[in-house]
């Protein structure tokens, strides 16, 4: 919708979703100057055409990269999340940044809801046939029972052959799955062992509506091709779950290896758990 248009349209509701960081740290420069601001400036506009906003956000606590901030300073990955989102709140409450709520996924009232959202939507696909278990190639350190996979996993794009950390590429963001990686190696120095496993992915996907959908959705040119290549490559198969034991537990398969949900998740859940956050959130902070 058009500023025009918001101007012209009867008093509205609105809720505006910021993007979640991941809370191994605090927010930079690059965090509040771009999405952050752009939507605080949003929020308040739409505010003065007289409609009610309420901004919601929160962090990706179940990110990889939190385990790798925990081992770093030695403390666990669910006291390192709760403590940078806590930072993460003082910094955009500095920033004069109005926030009606920024739950924490992993620590206290909003977990459990997160947590089951997540779930659930998962079990429905199950449900539906629109997922099923898969076996794959899974690199271990070896002699251990530890998966290295998120940021645990290095080494080189299969598309581009940019150095890579975990499932995708920052350089021309292709997601990958961990037998694809060039030159695999833990980023801990430890040898790997390749195992098999068994992950659930989605894999009956309409891959017209798809289409469709990203077309309404991004008219970036860029984004849609991101998308279109990993359609390409790996057809309508899309990752569910992960080996691991840091995230929303998911009942491993026949291997019995615990298995987490993959962070896709992440916006839904915040969009969809928090109803008493949103529901008793001021519009005007």
């Amino acid at each position: 919708m058009s500023l025009a248009a918001l101007r012209a349209c009867p008093a509205a509701r609105f809720l505006l979703i910021l993007p979640m960081p991941t809370p191994n740290g605090r927010l930079h420069l690059g965090h509040i100057a771009g999405p952050y601001l752009k939507l605080d400036v949003l929020a308040r506009h739409l505010r003065v055409l007289g409609h009610r906003v309420s901004v919601l956000s929160g962090v990706d606590s179940y990110e990889s990269y939190v385990t790798l901030r925990a081992h770093q300073e030695e403390a666990s990955p669910r006291d390192t999340a709760s403590r940078y989102h806590a930072a993460i709140a003082r910094d955009l409450d500095a920033m004069g940044i109005q926030v009606n709520a920024l739950p924490d996924a992993a620590s206290g009232p909003f977990a459990s809801a997160y947590a089951s959202h997540n779930r659930s939507l998962v079990e429905r696909l199950v449900e539906r046939g629109a997922a099923r278990v898969c076996q794959e190639r899974i690199p271990w350190a070896a002699g251990t029972a530890e998966p290295v996979v998120g940021c645990w996993l290095v080494g080189r794009c299969p598309q581009c052959h940019a150095a890579l950390a975990g499932f995708f590429c920052e350089q021309c963001g292709a997601h990958v799955q961990p037998e694809e990686v060039l030159q695999p190696r833990d980023r801990r120095g430890r040898a790997l062992e390749w195992r098999s496993t068994e992950s659930l992915f989605l894999e009956r996907v309409d891959l017209a509506r798809v289409e469709e959908e990203m077309s309404r959705a991004c008219g970036d040119p860029f984004f849609l091709e991101i998308a279109r290549r990993h359609l390409a490559r790996h057809g309508p198969r899309l990752r569910l779950t992960v080996p691991g034991g840091w995230g929303v537990p998911w009942p491993a398969g026949s291997k019995r290896e615990p298995h987490v949900l993959f962070s896709y998740g992440s916006g839904y859940g915040y969009a969809v758990a928090p109803g008493s956050c949103t529901a008793s959130a001021s519009s005007s902070p």
